[in-house]
């Protein structure tokens, strides 16, 4: 969902890298010292030598992140292939690809159908993270935090426990709140769920039009305010009045489209 690197992952395709040039034998004062320092007399493959060198106490962290990284090629499933060919799959143009390698071997996990409502063009980065949380399920409600004394009541309507369904937007005081912002933005008000309205703007929204990039951070403001003022409550007991939350949102949203569309097509878009 947010597309961050496995740098553990990353940083193991680095010493690949650095495995390919010794095995190659490239010319570099290094290569020559590690083939001079590690390699058993008379052993004239550098590819063949890599293969059978051991790791020893005495090695330095990076020579023992190069054996490392051939230990886990060697364990791989290379579909018939040897080492040394491989890691030639593994270059672009003769060189040795970082980014091929990463993309080979890196962590596969389902892909998302949110990602790019959830991660918009020029959206607001803390309203993306905010809505990946809330996606995810991942924000601390108080279903969340059974291990704390707190009462699990939602702080909004003081009826129904907090989970994140009831918070976007089973809740009465934050649908009234979603009910206004769809109004605005011409959402329909069946959208009682983070997921539905998700599921709505990847079907109804996937231009790059002005009210189309409006509803998807139209949601994402939503989400941020409304749990923004979840905590302000919550932690400084600090009711923010509904009115002032939809302001807040519907300023926003309109901010960032002034920032990325002329004043005319926003103008038209307002109506």
């Amino acid at each position: 969902g947010i597309g961050l690197r496995d740098m553990i992952v990353w940083n193991r395709c680095f010493m690949m890298k650095h495995l390919w040039h010794i095995m190659g034998g490239r010319e570099s004062l290094w290569i020559r010292w590690v083939h001079h320092r590690y390699f058993r007399e008379g052993q004239d493959q550098p590819a063949d030598a890599a293969l059978d060198w051991q790791e020893h106490t005495r090695d330095s962290p990076l020579i023992k992140g190069i054996i490392r990284a051939r230990d886990q090629i060697v364990s791989l499933d290379r579909g018939g292939l040897t080492v040394t060919q491989l890691l030639e799959s593994w270059c672009v143009g003769g060189k040795f690809s970082v980014a091929a390698a990463y993309d080979a071997l890196r962590p596969r996990r389902p892909e998302v159908t949110w990602a790019r409502e959830v991660w918009p063009t020029h959206g607001t980065p803390k309203h993306s993270f905010m809505l990946w949380m809330a996606t995810l399920q991942r924000l601390p409600t108080y279903d969340r935090l059974h291990y704390l004394d707190v009462d699990p009541r939602c702080l909004f309507c003081d009826a129904e426990g907090e989970t994140h369904d009831h918070l976007f937007f089973l809740c009465p005081c934050t649908m009234q709140i979603w009910s206004e912002i769809c109004h605005s933005f011409r959402l329909p008000g069946t959208l009682t769920s983070i997921g539905l309205a998700l599921d709505w703007l990847r079907t109804h929204a996937r231009g790059r039009s002005c009210l189309d990039m409006a509803r998807v951070y139209s949601l994402q403001a939503t989400v941020y305010y409304i749990w923004h003022a979840r905590n302000a409550r919550a932690h400084d007991g600090n009711v923010i009045p509904p009115a002032s939350l939809i302001r807040w949102i519907t300023t926003h949203v309109y901010r960032l489209l002034y920032a990325r569309f002329p004043s005319a097509t926003v103008m038209a878009m307002r109506g």
